[in-house]
């Protein structure tokens, strides 16, 4: 077979297979998230796509792994790398105003040399916090925002949240059970208007209901008690999980930590 022939067959072959390989062009600007193998955006890429969930890598595999020289990220999201798999080791955010960020088209690149972080194992590409308006000011707030946590074993915890606009209300939903169901707790808190629903099941199997103002929370220690509930249950979602024995991971969600601090600053300190 004559070489050049050979050659490109074996170029064209590794694009069908591996099409996040193809070399960087004027459309890359178009992902959300993208990751270089060589410094200025230059050499081979792969993606992360953000659509309903956040997208992410816990463990790039060897062709990738700790190949990062630069990045790009759209305007609207951040990328997060981590030096080790599995989101451990050292941290770094990117995006609009990161240091050592330069404009470029719709988002910024960052040459990560220039921020001594030049291992990146792991990484996760997520949209921009924004906000909503409250009765009690702004609401920390990604729309379409959907997390999920487990605890492992064989009686499992499981913690879900997720943001969602209905009909021009932001709309916050909140799972959380205990040990197979035995105890569970269901939100649904319309941020927009401050109406709180919450339906729960005890572990002597008591289940009950309470939809009330967000507001009388601050009066009525039930109702106060319901909130810390769901207080702990973000800050528990915040930190994701790696569970090896089953292959399962999810990544930290420290932007849940705001939302944890929204009901915290209108609930005041604990008792």
């Amino acid at each position: 077979m004559n070489k050049k022939y050979f050659l490109v067959v074996m170029f064209y072959s590794l694009v069908t297979i591996f099409p996040s390989m193809a070399r960087a062009d004027a459309t890359a600007d178009q992902d959300d998230c993208i990751l270089f193998s060589d410094v200025n955006m230059t050499g081979l890429h792969w993606t992360a796509h953000v659509g309903g969930k956040d997208a992410f890598s816990a463990l790039l595999g060897d062709l990738w792994n700790q190949r990062a020289t630069s990045v790009y990220v759209r305007d609207g999201f951040v990328l997060e790398v981590y030096s080790e798999p599995y989101f451990a080791g050292t941290s770094a955010f990117f995006g609009r105003g990161a240091e050592g960020s330069s404009l470029v088209g719709d988002g910024v690149s960052v040459n990560l040399s220039s921020m001594a972080f030049e291992k990146v194992a792991s990484y996760r590409c997520r949209k921009v916090t924004g906000t909503v308006d409250t009765p009690f000011g702004a609401a920390p707030w990604i729309d379409g925002g959907d997390y999920y946590w487990f605890s492992g074993g064989n009686h499992y915890n499981q913690k879900s949240m997720k943001m969602q606009t209905v009909d021009g209300h932001a709309i916050l939903k909140v799972h959380s059970d205990d040990t197979y169901h035995i105890n569970e707790q269901d939100y649904e808190i319309d941020l927009t208007t401050g109406n709180v629903k919450i339906n729960f099941k005890s572990m002597g199997g008591t289940t009950g209901s309470a939809e009330f103002a967000l507001k009388l929370s601050t009066f009525r220690s039930d109702f106060r008690m319901m909130l810390d509930g769901l207080v702990d249950t973000l800050k528990v979602l915040a930190k994701g999980y790696y569970y090896e024995h089953s292959g399962s991971v999810a990544p930290p969600v420290p932007e849940v930590l705001e939302v944890a601090s929204y009901f915290e600053g209108i609930l005041g300190p604990r008792p």
